[in-house]
C-alpha cells in the first residue's frame, strides 16, 4: 500500500522528536495557573479587606460629624447637647468675616434654665452679644426681639423695630445670614429642628429685611 500524505507528514514528526525527551510541561503550566489562581485570590481578598475597611472608616467618619461646615458645629437635631457640669448648652451664631466674605460661626452657651433660655438667646444674637470680638449681629441696631417661644410644635419669633424692609446698604445675602442667625440658633436653643415663623410687632409678616417670612423659615 502507498502511503498517504497523512502517514508522510506523521514519519516526519516522530523522526524530528524522537530524541527529545519530554519534561511534563503541562504539570508545570497547572502549577502556575493555580498558583497564579491563588495569588489573584489572595490580592482580591485583602482588596476587599482594605475596600471594607475604608467604608467603615468613612462611616465612622461621617457618623462623627456634627457641624453645620468648615468645622463648625451645627444646631442640636434632637436634643441640647449639655456641658461636663450637666447644664444644657446651646449654640448661639454669629456672623464673622473669612476670606470669602462673611459666614456663620457658633458659639456654646449654657441655657437659661427658667424658661427664658430662647429669649435671652436670640436676644445676644440680635444685639451681637459675642464672646469674640470678631463676631458680630447681622441685624441693624434698630432691630429688637419681641419674645420667642416653642409652643404646640410651633418655633415662633417676633421682632421689633423697621426689619420689615431691607435697609438701605444691606445686601440681600446679609439679609439671609441674619435670619439663619436666628433660624439655626433657636432650633439649637429649642433642640428641635423646627422651621421658624417670623412676626412682626405679635403679627405675621410677608417679609423681614426684605426676604419673605409668609411661610415658617427653615434652616439652610
Amino acid at each position: 500500500m502507498r502511503p498517504t500524505d497523512d502517514d508522510r507528514i506523521r514519519d516526519l514528526l516522530d523522526e524530528a522528536v524522537a530524541d527529545v525527551e519530554p519534561t511534563y510541561g503541562l504539570d508545570r503550566i497547572r502549577a502556575r495557573t493555580a498558583t497564579r489562581r491563588r495569588r489573584t485570590w489572595a490580592w482580591g481578598a485583602g482588596g476587599a479587606v482594605l475596600a471594607t475597611a475604608a467604608t467603615i472608616a468613612a462611616v465612622v467618619s461621617l457618623g462623627g460629624l456634627g457641624s453645620s461646615g468648615d468645622d463648625e458645629p451645627g444646631p442640636a437635631d434632637r436634643s441640647v447637647p449639655t456641658a461636663s457640669g450637666g447644664s444644657p448648652t446651646g449654640l448661639l451664631y454669629f456672623v464673622g468675616p473669612t476670606g470669602q466674605g462673611p459666614r456663620l460661626f457658633a458659639e456654646q452657651r449654657q441655657i437659661d434654665t427658667s424658661g427664658q433660655a430662647l429669649d435671652q438667646a436670640l436676644d445676644d444674637v440680635v444685639r451681637g452679644r459675642s464672646d469674640d470680638a470678631d463676631y458680630r449681629s447681622g441685624w441693624p441696631a434698630v432691630a429688637t426681639l419681641q419674645a420667642a417661644q416653642l409652643e404646640g410644635g410651633v418655633l415662633a419669633v417676633d421682632l421689633g423695630g423697621p426689619v420689615v424692609d431691607r435697609p438701605a446698604g444691606m445686601t440681600r445675602t446679609d439679609a439671609d445670614l441674619a435670619l439663619q442667625q436666628l433660624v439655626l440658633t433657636a432650633q439649637s436653643v429649642a433642640g428641635q429642628e423646627l422651621p421658624v415663623t417670623f412676626l412682626h410687632d405679635g403679627r405675621r409678616t410677608p417679609t423681614i429685611l426684605g426676604e419673605p417670612t409668609s411661610e415658617p423659615v427653615a434652616r439652610q
